[in-house]
């Protein structure tokens, strides 16, 4: 895998993963 994509995919990743905390944190979980 390219360095740019996996970097992308990483940048992706974080994100995703930042608003799932923050959709879990406003339920309450």
């Amino acid at each position: 895998m390219l360095d740019g994509g996996h970097f992308a995919l990483d940048e992706a990743v974080d994100e995703a993963a930042t608003l799932i905390r923050a959709f879990l944190a406003k339920r309450g979980i």
